[in-house]
């Protein structure tokens, strides 16, 4: 699998072109993927489409996924997959994840390591909404 990790910026993030997480990785590029995440903890890995049991499987590659505390955000029938959106109420307002708790889990005694971010999958409603997974150690 040829593929390259680029920084973004001189302090965090890299770029990941030439791998589409769908077909899977060998070892060696897990082993690659998760060191360029610990060293520079924002991987971009642009162009990826996923349904939910794919963006399972992918995410899995950086390690165990933690499923998130609040159980009535996740995508119907994927427990592991916590959805985050601009356009949620509570009666009569706007609710912004986040505001009123850890959406991380930087508040458990062994908090997830990361977050995986994809921005929508192809199930609805869930397609406008950017959908985040909690994976644990490397």
């Amino acid at each position: 699998m040829e593929y390259t990790i680029t920084p973004l910026t001189p302090h965090t993030g890299v770029e990941v072109r030439g791998i589409d997480l769908n077909e899977g990785v060998d070892d060696e590029t897990r082993a690659a993927l998760n060191r360029a995440f610990a060293e520079h903890h924002v991987l971009v890995v642009r162009g990826q489409q996923f349904t939910p049991p794919q963006f399972i499987a992918a995410a899995q590659v950086f390690g165990d996924l933690f499923q998130h505390d609040k159980r009535e955000m996740h995508v119907p029938g994927y427990p592991q997959i916590y959805y985050v959106s601009n356009e949620q109420t509570v009666p009569g307002k706007r609710y912004i994840s986040g505001e009123t708790f850890h959406t991380d889990h930087s508040n458990h005694p062994t908090p997830a390591q990361g977050d995986n971010v994809v921005p929508g999958l192809a199930a609805e409603p869930w397609r406008r909404h950017p959908i985040c997974q909690h994976a644990r150690g490397l």
